[in-house]
């Protein structure tokens, strides 16, 4: 299949296509272009993708140990579900033998966290009303990057409509998220990080 079909099938933009397969690429997915049918590819199911089992292993019990922490426990715990079905002998089998105790007391709940994490996921764009420094409601249309927990409280980092550029927001002063079907590009990690030190810096 081809990125239009691929995209028509998945309810989403080409160019949200061509970064999966980018990113699946650096992930050592063996994605191929076949010119004579004009569309992508994977070898057989015979020909097995490069799995890292104790990476995985890491993974799942990590995650199961983080389970408690408010409004992400639940995905996590869907997500160490999802890698130990897939591989039910090898990974189980070495995160049982990880035992993590981990008391995130600390970790504050945000009602707004499921819908961003989401829109960070899929590379949606979402409006966000939030409270200026002043108290002055505002509203701006987001393409969040990250969601960061520093200082006892969620943030998160994104390229604003209305500043025109990166900021970064607290999700307490968030009062209401929606959904919009704008997608937006996502910056090289290094970008991004280089956004995070300055906006972040600014914050504190």
């Amino acid at each position: 299949m081809n990125a239009g079909q691929l995209s028509d099938l998945l309810h989403c933009a080409k160019r949200t296509i061509h970064r999966d397969i980018r990113l699946l690429r650096l992930a050592d997915v063996p994605i191929s272009y076949d010119d004579g049918r004009q569309g992508y590819r994977i070898p057989s199911s015979n020909t097995r993708i490069p799995l890292h089992l104790p990476d995985l292993a890491l993974v799942v019990s990590v995650t199961r140990a983080l389970s408690g922490i408010p409004c992400i426990g639940k995905e996590l715990v869907s997500a160490a579900g999802h890698i130990s079905r897939a591989f039910p002998c090898e990974v189980s089998s070495i995160a049982d033998r990880v035992i993590l105790d981990i008391t995130p007391d600390g970790l504050q709940h945000s009602p707004h966290f499921t819908r961003l994490f989401q829109a960070i996921c899929t590379g949606h764009k979402i409006r966000i009303h939030y409270k200026h420094e002043q108290g002055i409601p505002e509203s701006t249309l987001l393409s969040p990057y990250i969601l960061h927990y520093r200082g006892q409280e969620w943030r998160v980092l994104g390229r604003s409509s209305c500043a025109r550029q990166v900021v970064g927001l607290r999700l307490d002063d968030i009062f209401k998220v929606e959904n919009v079907p704008d997608i937006f590009e996502v910056p090289s990690n290094k970008r991004i990080h280089a956004h995070m030190k300055r906006v972040f810096n600014d914050l504190t």
